[in-house]
């Protein structure tokens, strides 16, 4: 009729309760991170250098360009972007929605970039920056 509580089934339900709380936050906090992506139609194609080039300068060139490579990673040019870094390619040609650039930018995997505390003061990207680079990809 009783459950017989020893200290060890304690400490391990404590355990469990400890790391099941911790995801749950990491989530949330993730999920509060994110920044939506907005949906842009155009019948002109996006032009790298002209749209995506000034957001990726503004944003992400002081720590991922051929003379600062974080994370080996360099966004300087389409054909880099492809290369990728460390983790792999920063976007796959042809589908936004999976390239890591993407969503990393707009807060949905970690390390969301641009870090918050960075010392540059690169700002986190717009909807619609986002929505543009989607549309790029």
């Amino acid at each position: 009729m009783f459950r017989h509580f020893h200290l060890s089934n304690i400490k391990a339900d404590f355990a469990l309760w400890f790391v099941a709380f911790g995801s749950m936050l990491a989530a949330a906090e993730l999920a509060a991170q994110q920044t939506s992506i907005a949906e842009i139609r155009r019948d002109s194609p996006v032009s790298f250098e002209k749209e995506i080039l000034p957001i990726l300068q503004k944003n992400c060139l002081a720590c991922h360009s051929a003379s600062q490579a974080n994370g080996e990673l360099i966004l300087e040019s389409p054909q880099a972007m492809l290369r990728g870094g460390e983790t792999g390619a920063a976007i796959v040609a042809g589908n936004g929605a999976k390239s890591l650039l993407l969503a990393l930018a707009a807060g949905q995997e970690d390390p969301v970039m641009p870090p918050e505390d960075n010392k540059v003061s690169a700002q986190r990207l717009t909807s619609n920056e986002l929505g543009l680079i989607k549309l790029w990809i």
